[in-house]
């Protein structure tokens, strides 16, 4: 068939805007031999006007699956584009079919070097995948901090439920005994999400399960973790909020210390639910010599006490979901991990936050 005429095609006017363009740009008619190069183009290739277009692109025949036989093959001819690799450089390639008068038909390719913008992207990649393998570990860790086992004590059953609203959360809690017959039990939300807040939780764990080796108070071991966190040098955006509770098994008394903490644990004593509230300033590097306070309260027998964190629906701003954790919390037919599963079906449907419940029962 006959192709577009390399006359029609080294006219000035094709010639000189051709030329003009900075991309790398040639004309190729239906036989896929090259019958225009503009300037850019034979400077990346040297001269290929005569010779078949898939020699430039190192290739020995014609390719069945190329844009341009697309193009010709198409009744109604479309334009297309993909990315070749031509020695160690990537290209863009957009090939445009086109029609010129008596029906001739052909293509205009554009080459655009991508080489840079390939190797960023590949790179970015490369990165991603690490970041995503990073996150895994990372998430692993946190969660192999979690104790499987609450302490099983008799007169008192412990439960807990504990869901990062990410691959990695900023929430974390605790409970373990620091004698034969106290147990310290703590829920904490560090600022924040992902690596950072992660790695934090990771700390606060550790750091806090230290102090109560040598201190037996929420206040002495909140003082602890204060000065301890100001050798970590963080930058001052960055605080965690601790509630702590050290109860007496004995008697079912406790004594409790808030550093900042924005939600009120709540306690059932058998006939009513009430909120546990005591001021205090989170664990941070612009608090200056914070000081926290203590007070106490009791563990009936028949009692809960709930600690939780700010991942539930509207906690904030809403009394209804306050008011719905008192009634739920006084259910008696409802007991240990079925009732935090019942909080979380009917107070966590957002997923927008972390969520961690911690919850103490007295026989």
């Amino acid at each position: 068939m006959t192709g577009i005429s390399e006359e029609k095609m080294n006219s000035g006017f094709f010639s000189g805007l051709l030329d003009s363009m900075t991309d790398l740009v040639r004309v190729v008619d239906k036989d896929s031999v090259v019958i225009y190069e503009n300037e850019e183009f034979e400077k990346a290739f040297g001269k290929t006007l005569g010779s078949k277009c898939f020699g430039t692109i190192e290739k020995e025949d014609f390719c069945r699956d190329c844009s341009l036989y697309k193009g010709f093959e198409s009744s109604a001819p479309k334009r297309h584009s993909g990315d070749v690799v031509i020695s160690d450089r990537t290209y863009s390639v957009a090939v445009s079919p086109i029609i010129v008068s008596g029906g001739e038909q052909g293509a205009v390719e554009v080459f655009r070097d991508i080489t840079n913008e390939y190797r960023l992207k590949e790179k970015i990649i490369s990165s991603n995948r690490k970041m995503i393998r990073d996150l895994e570990v990372a998430g692993t860790l946190q969660l192999s901090i979690l104790r499987d086992k609450l302490p099983d004590v008799s007169g008192y059953s412990f439960s807990s439920v504990f869901m990062p609203c990410e691959t990695l959360g900023g929430d974390m809690y605790d409970c373990f005994m620091i004698s034969d017959d106290k147990v310290a039990m703590y829920i904490a939300d560090v600022s924040g999400h992902g690596v950072m807040s992660a790695m934090l939780t990771v700390y606060l764990r550790q750091e806090i399960f230290s102090q109560f080796k040598t201190k037996k108070t929420p206040t002495k071991v909140l003082k602890g973790l204060y000065e301890s966190f100001l050798e970590l040098n963080i930058e001052s955006s960055v605080y965690i909020t601790v509630f702590m509770i050290v109860l007496n098994l004995s008697t079912g008394e406790f004594e409790y210390t808030n550093a900042g903490h924005s939600v009120t644990p709540i306690i059932y004593d058998g006939r009513k639910v009430v909120e546990i509230a005591t001021p205090g300033l989170p664990v941070c590097t612009w608090v200056k010599k914070p000081s926290f306070e203590s007070q106490t309260g009791k563990i009936e027998r028949g009692g809960r006490l709930l600690m939780f964190t700010d991942g539930l629906d509207g906690i904030h701003v809403m009394n209804s979901t306050m008011d719905g954790l008192k009634k739920t919390l006084s259910e008696k037919q409802v007991s240990g991990e079925d009732l935090l599963g019942k909080i979380i079906m009917e107070y966590a449907t957002c997923g927008e936050d972390d969520i961690t419940l911690l919850m103490a029962e007295r026989d």
